[in-house]
């Protein structure tokens, strides 16, 4: 008797085809920027790539921003996950200002939402976040990958303040929350330069130590050193065309961010390597 032969499914095949589906999405994304500004429906386009090595993970970025009314609408999404924001802002004339707004996400791995107030009044400044999400923050929107501070599935929250105590001291105190709690305060010294000293916890108490200094017209250096039983090191570099942010935390994790006019290149280190391209498009006034 003749055996017929066995039909074995070729896995690649499937796996072609997801890579397909995966392409047309980017495309749909890409057209869909590029649709609103031609429509003149946007304020402002960002069209991104972003990457990561182990796990490999490749995606498109599109964020749009739109004035509606008094209010300012956002897009964001990925090849997995959409994201909506809506923010406004009161203006208190020479007293201040406070912007305040959500966002809420929703993707393959789950769904998210945040809202947010920021701003300052006279001597105060602040910012007040609280969020909650089905899953870690940075599967729906890779913006939210922060590999120094990782931001858990729950709940989580932030407070910053700043009180100026006079033209040459003010006084820091924040706390968030990111599935474990940071605890920081800090006081600001100005003379010709700035020296920032405090003390924090996260895991167990640090030290804190800064300085921030004009080294000449075009040119701003910030440092800040933060050492004990949590350990990172932060400079930033602001040039009249270009801005560079780096960031160092042991265990070992990194992110390095450069600015130049439209383009923006984010790079972190986690134990896996990620890379984030951006060009912005802007149409009329922001």
């Amino acid at each position: 008797m003749l055996n017929p032969k066995r039909q074995t499914l070729n896995p690649e095949k499937p796996r072609a085809g997801l890579r397909l589906l995966r392409l047309a999405f980017c495309a749909l994304l890409t057209a869909m920027g590029y649709g609103l500004s031609a429509m003149g429906l946007a304020q402002s386009v960002t069209f991104g790539l972003y990457g990561r090595l182990s796990p490999d993970y490749l995606t498109p970025t599109v964020e749009v921003s739109y004035p509606l009314q008094d209010f300012t609408l956002g897009l964001q999404a990925q090849r997995d996950a959409l994201g909506v924001l809506l923010e406004n802002a009161l203006d208190l004339g020479p007293v201040g200002r406070v912007s305040y707004g959500g966002r809420a996400s929703l993707g393959f791995a789950g769904w998210g939402l945040q809202g947010f107030a920021r701003g300052g009044v006279g001597p105060v400044a602040a910012e007040v976040q609280l969020g909650y999400s089905s899953t870690p923050p940075a599967k729906l929107w890779v913006g939210d990958a922060n590999p120094v501070q990782p931001i858990a599935a729950g709940f989580n929250g932030l407070f910053s303040g700043r009180y100026r105590l006079s033209s040459t001291q003010t006084l820091g105190l924040s706390a968030h929350y990111f599935g474990l709690w940071a605890l920081e305060s800090t006081l600001a010294l100005r003379d010709q330069d700035t020296y920032t000293f405090g003390l924090g916890y996260q895991n167990g108490v640090y030290g804190l130590v800064g300085w921030r200094s004009q080294l000449d017209s075009n040119t701003l250096l910030e440092t800040t050193l933060r050492a004990g039983f949590y350990n990172r090191l932060e400079a930033a570099l602001f040039l009249e065309e270009l801005k560079l942010h780096l960031t160092l935390a042991y265990p070992w994790a990194g992110m390095l961010s450069a600015e130049s006019g439209d383009l923006r290149a984010d790079a972190d280190y986690d134990g896996g390597w990620s890379l984030w391209l951006r060009y912005t498009l802007r149409f009329g006034e922001e």
